[in-house]
C-alpha cells in the first residue's frame, strides 16, 4: 500500500507560510481524487483513496514540524508499512520556488520535518519531495535582509514564488496520483524545471 505525506504546520496562521508547501501539494492531489473524508488519525489526518481494489493513503500530520516524525511513526507501525511505499512531501528553502527535487535517502539538510522523521523512523528509504520554496541565503554574510531561518519559513510567499510552487504542483499532481495507482515514482517521473 502506497502512502503520500505531506508536511506543514497546523493552523490557519500558517496555510500560507512556506513551510506548509508539503500539505498544498496533498491538498491539491485531494481535490483532484475527489477526496473529501478526512479523519482524525494517530495525530494527523488520514484519507483513503481506492484504484479498483487497491487502497492507497493520504496523510498529513497535525502536530508542528520539528515533531511531525511522531504521528508518521505511528501510522507506519499501525499499517506496518514498507517505508519503500511511502512519499513525503516538504518545502525546501534552498531550492529555487517552483522547482523539486525527489530522492531517496540523506540527512535533514536542517530542516527540523526530516529531522523528526529521521529521528523515529529505523531507515531513511522512503521518498523525498522537496518542494522549492524560498531561496534562503546559505552564507551568513549575505544574509543580511533575511530573517533567522526559524523565522523565514514562516512566512507568506512572495505573489510570484507562490505561483511559481502552485504551478508546480499542478504538474506534480498527476504525476503523484499515477504512482498512487501504479508505484512508478523515481527522479525521472518527478523531474520538472
Amino acid at each position: 500500500m502506497r502512502v503520500l505525506i505531506g508536511l506543514g504546520n497546523p493552523g490557519e496562521e500558517y496555510e500560507l507560510t512556506r513551510h506548509n508547501a508539503g500539505f498544498w501539494l496533498l491538498d491539491a492531489i485531494a481535490k483532484k481524487l475527489d477526496v473529501d473524508d478526512w479523519k482524525a488519525f494517530k495525530g494527523g489526518e488520514l484519507a483513503e483513496v481506492w484504484f479498483g481494489s487497491q487502497k492507497a493513503l493520504l496523510f498529513k500530520p497535525m502536530h508542528y514540524m520539528n515533531r511531525s516524525g511522531d504521528p508518521i511513526h505511528q501510522l507506519v507501525d499501525f499499517y506496518d508499512l514498507d517505508l519503500e511505499d511511502l512519499a513525503i512531501a516538504a518545502d525546501d528553502v534552498y531550492i529555487e520556488p517552483g522547482s523539486v527535487r525527489v530522492r531517496r535517502g540523506g540527512g535533514d539538510g536542517g530542516h527540523n520535518g526530516w529531522k523528526s522523521i529521521l529521528g523515529v523512523l529505523a531507515d531513511d528509504s522512503f521518498w523525498r519531495i522537496r518542494i522549492g520554496a524560498g531561496l534562503y541565503e546559505q552564507h551568513p554574510l549575505k544574509r543580511r535582509h533575511q530573517p533567522p531561518l526559524d523565522a523565514y519559513v514562516l512566512q507568506p510567499m512572495p505573489t510570484s514564488d507562490h505561483e511559481k510552487v502552485v504551478h508546480l504542483i499542478d504538474n506534480l499532481v498527476p504525476k503523484l496520483v499515477q504512482w498512487l495507482e501504479h508505484g512508478d515514482l523515481s527522479e525521472e517521473t518527478l523531474h520538472y524545471n
